[in-house]
């Protein structure tokens, strides 16, 4: 049976919110509004509002901020007439008139839909619209449900959580309930020039110096007294620490304000909130989840003092998921000792720590919320309300048409796929009419729907091939006998591997390829980071194996003659499709000995890649790479070691700095993004790929942009750590890549246990190592085996191994091992063993990473989570 996500033709939506009452209940619709705007998916707009002062405020201007989408406020009445909110009684006696006001609201605006955000307002408005027959969805932007929300659950169609934490325990799978992430702005996600000089613009046009240190100070509409009064009294001490402050003491507090002075200033609101943010070193704020959720997703660095009369200590549970990436102080210590301490974060001292606090933030933190949102929002009409995401595929300034190589129409299959959900993004933005069957749901396919793509899901049939399809493009893991390859073939339509359709779609001249039989993702993204930081004309693009945490992407496009950066996987020898310009080789290991038999013919492989680099490009290989593949090259080669020379600098929290000279260039201090010694070679090598197409010139700004890459998903993703406890995925798939990520893991949480899930990829790749896989994982202090993940179908004769086999070998080495079954016994034995202080590492390159939310559940089911 097949099942599609349908986007059909975009119709834009007649939404519906109701929120009010603070800011928290007001911000997360309004980003999403401006998500949609940009996005093109809004008829027409009312909101169901409160009567405080803040409801008027920031609702004031809706039908300007939504670029000519009709937009009207209605206000029923509640938590109105002043700042405190009436008392529980008052409102009560209010829900009649509130009720009858929005009921007649919804009828005259012809709604769709019910946005829920919280609060009082929303109580009335929700029940109007179900006694219309609007089906409801709320939103939970906070780490613990609120009152309205858990009250009014059981009426709605979906109820949509920013973050796990507030995941009713035990949800099932087809649960209402679902997890979305914040909804952010586009501002919010936007990483470029022009929006660093906006702020400093802004900033300037206070009064302030965007040169110097500045901190942001967030009153706002719930508890902005004590803050206000902190900063009040020790003004004198910051400023004299050489900071600056730009004071936001909320509506109607402006005496509760210091008087103006060089190097303060302070105002009732701070508008636009994204550019004050984004000049500013550092932000002293409360904890409520959508100021968090702007912080993070800007990788500011905070001091948070959670609101003591917060609600179900709310924005304390809130605080508590970013982590090491902020500072948590009780209101009770705001005094002359803790601002002196703020000084010291923010002025040169506090530098080294706030990269660490920046780097946290916007791990943990997606920037995709908005777009998760809507796709849910899709799914529960039945219909698509946005032609594509915003932004995320958006055609760059001038971009180009349809790509000359491939015909307009064209069919993925395996869409779901790491490279071909990427190619799918890139073709998107070409202009190409994509559709797309995978055999198993994911939220890739629902974000490919997102962007206007038809994407079907379950078993292959011939009828799920589109009749207007001109190409068909496979995975590797898709069959010569899938039907839809079948009946493609009767059709005369041409069908190409993912490879060779990736060698058509990289462009001649301006490609930079990755491989090696380890670290091409992480690789790859750290060239591309560092190159976009040095070249901004053209914009570089390009396709990468492994969605990009900080841009939530896997696939970039390039602007007209940019450069493209792309992972070429050795499998199948699919990289000799591509010529590249110039190209990295990490390593070379026996890999994939299903394809190549031995290492000798590994090595074969890369040397014909080597060869097929440019004559007038570079070829920069890792330090273990066989001299063979190095002589196999045409062009110019940098090797690790002899022209690129590594000079280790220490290492902190598991993050290893150094210094690197290469041919031209000489960079005294770089300090990647990401944890792990294996990291140090895997950013030289990235480094000296963009020095070589930037020019030696751009190579600190290179240095920088590689810095601000904060991982991969799937490469060492922390999906939880907190109260002595981390939980971390990792696709390592190879013994070297697990002894790697044990490392870091060692450096990154020392002095913890090591408990590990192992999720076995491919019956013949574990009998191919399993000594060595058994010698690798005898490293933890307790390891469990799942069940293997066979990705694809054993050729006959292929040796093959299970889990008993691994470990029983792990036994012998002396290590406590287990074979724990499916995935589901799997991740209940691995809950049942973790307790503080311990990590646990998550490992595989199949379907393990599927165990996150039963995981992360029935750890705070038991406790042993704040999650």
């Amino acid at each position: 049976m097949t099942a599609s996500i349908q986007p059909s033709i975009p119709t834009p939506l007649r939404l519906a919110l109701a929120g009010g009452g603070t800011g928290g209940h007001l911000a997360p619709g309004l980003h999403l509004l401006d998500w949609l705007v940009e996005a093109r998916g809004l008829d027409d707009v009312l909101w169901l509002a409160g009567d405080r002062r803040v409801d008027r405020r920031m609702l004031a201007d809706l039908a300007a901020r939504l670029d000519g989408v009709p937009a009207r406020v209605r206000s029923l009445g509640i938590e109105g007439g002043r700042d405190a909110a009436p008392s529980h009684g008052t409102q009560l006696v209010r829900m009649p008139v509130a009720f009858a006001r929005a009921r007649r609201a919804l009828v005259e605006h012809r709604s769709e839909l019910l946005l829920g955000l919280g609060g009082y307002v929303s109580l009335p408005a929700v029940l109007a619209a179900r006694s219309l027959g609007i089906p409801v969805v709320l939103l939970e932007v906070n780490a613990v449900m609120g009152g309205a929300t858990r009250l009014l659950s059981p009426l709605a169609a979906r109820i949509l959580h920013s973050v796990q934490a507030s995941m009713p325990t035990g949800a099932p799978k087809d649960s209402r309930h679902r997890v979305s992430g914040p909804p952010l702005a586009p501002v919010y996600t936007q990483d470029d020039g022009a929006a660093q000089a906006e702020a400093s613009a802004f900033v300037a046009a206070l009064g302030l110096d965007p040169a110097r240190p500045l901190l942001l100070v967030l009153g706002g509409s719930q508890g902005a007294g004590p803050l206000n009064g902190f900063v009040r009294e020790h003004l004198d001490l910051l400023l004299e620490g050489g900071v600056q402050v730009l004071h936001q003491v909320g509506p109607g507090r402006r005496d509760e304000g210091a008087a103006d002075r060089p190097g303060y200033r302070a105002v009732e609101f701070v508008d636009p909130t994204h550019r004050a943010l984004r000049a500013s070193t550092a932000v002293l704020a409360r904890a409520g989840a959508s100021s968090l959720a702007e912080i993070a997703a800007l990788g500011v660095p905070a001091v948070l003092v959670p609101y003591p009369q917060a609600s179900g200590n709310h924005q304390q549970l809130n605080a508590a998921q970013l982590g090491a990436g902020v500072v948590v102080l009780p209101q009770a210590q705001l005094d002359a000792e803790r601002a002196s301490a703020l000084a010291r974060l923010i002025g040169e001292e506090g530098a080294e720590r706030r990269t660490s606090m920046a780097a946290e933030l916007r791990r943990r933190v997606p920037g995709d919320g908005s777009a998760r949102l809507v796709v849910k929002l899709e799914e529960l009409l039945g219909r698509t309300i946005v032609e594509r995401a915003p932004r995320e595929v958006a055609v760059p300034a001038g971009g180009e048409p349809l790509h000359p190589a491939l015909p307009r129409r064209i069919h993925l299959l395996g869409v779901g796929g790491a490279g071909v959900s990427g190619m799918a993004r890139l073709l998107v933005a070409r202009g190409h009419r994509v559709s797309g069957h995978d055999r198993s749901p994911s939220p890739a396919l629902e974000r490919l729907a997102a962007l206007g793509i038809e994407v079907r899901h379950g078993d292959s049939s011939a009828d799920g091939l589109p009749p207007e399809a001109e190409l068909v493009v496979r995975s590797a893991a898709v069959p010569e006998d899938d039907p839809q390859v079948e009946a493609a073939r009767e059709r005369g339509i041409p069908v190409l591997k993912y490879a060779a359709a990736l060698g058509r779609l990289a462009p001649a001249g301006r490609t930079l390829a990755i491989t090696g039989t380890h670290g091409k993702t992480t690789t790859s993204w750290l060239t591309l980071h560092a190159l976009r930081a040095a070249v901004h004309e053209p914009t570089p693009g390009g396709l990468i194996g492994g969605v990009c945490l900080d841009l939530a992407t896997n696939a970039i496009p390039p602007g007209p003659d940019g450069w493209f950066v792309v992972e070429a996987c050795e499998f199948d020898h699919s990289f000799l499709e591509l010529r590249p310009t110039a190209a990295a080789i990490t390593n070379v290991e026996a890999d994939h000995l299903d394809c190549y038999g031995d290492l000798q013919g590994v090595i074969d492989g890369f040397s014909a890649f080597a060869a097929r680099v440019d004559p007038g490009g570079l070829l920069v290989v890792g330090a273990n790479v066989p001299e063979r593949v190095e002589r196999a090259a045409r062009c110019a080669v940098w090797r690790l070691g002899r022209e690129l020379i590594v000079t280790p600098r220490g290492q902190r929290d598991g993050h290893h700095a150094f210094a690197l000279a290469g041919p031209g260039f000489e960079l005294d201090l770089v300090v990647p993004g990401v944890p792990g010694r294996f990291n140090v070679e895997n950013a030289a090598l990235a480094l000296a790929l963009a020095v070589h197409a930037a020019g030696p010139g751009r190579a600190a700004a290179a240095a920088e942009g590689l810095a601000r890459f904060r991982g991969a998903g799937r490469r060492f993703e922390r999906w939880l750590d907190e109260e002595g406890l981390a939980v971390v995925h990792d696709y390592a798939h190879h013994p070297t890549e697990v002894r790697a990520t044990f490392e870091a893991a060692r450096e990154v949480f020392p002095d913890r246990r090591l408990v590990v899930l192992f999720q076995p990829h491919q019956y013949s790749r574990t009998a191919h190592f399993l000594e060595e896989f058994a010698a690798a994982l005898a490293l933890a202090d307790e390891v469990l085996v799942s069940d293997v993940y066979g990705a694809r179908r054993p050729a006959p004769g292929e040796p093959s191994a299970e889990a008993p086999d691994l470990v029983a070998r792990i036994q012998v080495a002396g290590t406590a091992a287990l074979a724990a079954g499916n995935l589901c016994a799997a991740t209940e034995a691995l809950a049942q063993r973790l307790t503080p202080p311990c990590v646990a590492m998550v490992i595989g390159a199949g379907d393990v990473e599927s165990i996150a939310h039963d995981l992360l559940g029935r750890l705070a089911l038991r406790g042993g989570s704040q999650r």
